[in-house]
C-alpha cells in the first residue's frame, strides 16, 4: 500500500467551473426554451437558463487561499402577460448558470418576462426569445 495526498472537493466547496471573467461577461444572460404550443390551450413546460457564477462563498482559491466571496441569484420572478408565474427566493444552493423548469398555461399573446437580482443587488429583467420544439 502507498500513502499519497490527494487534493479534492466537491458540492458547495467546490471551485468555480468556469473562467471568472468569462462568467462575469455573460452574467444575466438568459435563455428560454419552451416545451408545447405557446399559442394552444395546454399548458406548456418552459426550461430558463440564468447565466451567473453563483458563488456560494465556500469554495477557496486553491492558489491564494482565500475564499471566493458569496455572489448568488438571490430573487426571480417570472411573469406572463403581466401575470406572476412564479417568484422565487434563492440562496447559495443553486448551481451555477442555473436551469429553472416551470409548467404555465400560456394565456393570449403574452410573452415571458424575467426579472432576477442577485445578492450584489445588480438586476436583470428581459425577455427572453423563446425557442420552441
Amino acid at each position: 500500500m502507498t500513502t499519497r495526498f490527494v487534493k479534492a472537493s466537491g458540492g458547495c466547496s467546490a471551485a468555480p467551473a468556469a473562467d471568472a471573467a468569462a462568467a462575469l461577461a455573460s452574467i444575466g444572460q438568459m435563455r428560454l426554451r419552451l416545451i408545447g404550443d405557446p399559442a394552444g390551450r395546454e399548458p406548456v413546460l418552459a426550461q430558463l437558463q440564468i447565466s451567473h457564477p453563483n458563488h456560494t462563498g465556500l469554495a477557496m482559491d486553491p492558489m491564494t487561499r482565500q475564499y471566493t466571496p458569496a455572489h448568488y441569484l438571490r430573487q426571480l420572478e417570472v411573469r406572463h402577460a403581466g401575470r406572476l408565474v412564479f417568484s422565487a427566493d434563492l440562496d447559495f444552493s443553486i448551481s451555477e448558470n442555473p436551469w429553472f423548469r416551470f409548467p404555465f398555461l400560456p394565456q393570449g399573446d403574452g410573452r415571458l418576462e424575467v426579472e432576477a437580482v442577485d445578492t450584489q443587488g445588480r438586476r436583470w429583467a428581459g425577455v427572453p426569445t423563446p425557442h420552441a420544439e
